[in-house]
């Protein structure tokens, strides 16, 4: 069942309806400045004379498009791969972490042992926010957890720039339960 989640989650981003949304909006937004560097490029080309040559306004717009045009290809990448899932309260995975799930965890520092706890709610891709306690499926820490069931420990990894292991300590059926609110 491991490698198949691992699988799954590898050639999947998983992100709710909004976040499905939002992607669109960036994907709409990154197009439409993209379609602004071009025009600029192409202005920048023709006040010179001579093209890119002594004409680093011309080199700026250049190096923006074609950044631009990776965030596009990325982003486009994302929406093909994108499988919306939805969340039910008190209806929450609660036998894994997995997304959806309300956890609390115990992160403790492998080089002095000292530990802290953190409940976090696992949401989709680019939907964290740290002041709602919400944490994406791919960032290091929720990685780290993903699949793992109450009391089982994380590998080792770096986190905020410590070596730290994580241990499940409780997976929550809603928010609230968690003392999260809504």
């Amino acid at each position: 069942m491991l490698s198949s989640s691992n699988s799954l989650i590898n050639n999947s981003v998983f992100v709710s309806e909004q976040g499905f949304a939002a992607l669109q909006e960036q994907l709409n937004t990154t197009q439409a400045r993209y379609l602004d560097v071009c025009e600029q490029r192409r202005i920048a080309h023709e006040l010179s004379g001579d093209g890119w040559h002594d004409n680093p306004e011309f080199n700026r717009q250049q190096q923006m498009e074609a950044f631009l045009n990776g965030e596009v290809k990325r982003l486009l990448q994302n929406l093909d791969k994108a499988k919306i899932f939805t969340i039910q309260e008190h209806a929450r995975p609660t036998d894994k972490v997995w997304l959806g799930s309300v956890v609390e965890v115990e992160v403790t520092d492998c080089v002095t042992g000292n530990s802290h706890n953190e409940t976090w709610e696992i949401v989709g891709h680019g939907e964290s926010n740290a002041e709602l306690k919400k944490l994406a499926y791919d960032v290091p820490l929720a990685r780290a957890i993903l699949t793992l069931q109450a009391d089982d420990c994380s590998d080792e990894f770096m986190l905020r720039g410590q070596e730290v292991f994580i241990t499940v300590l409780n997976l929550y059926s809603s928010r609230q339960q968690a003392g999260l609110g809504e």
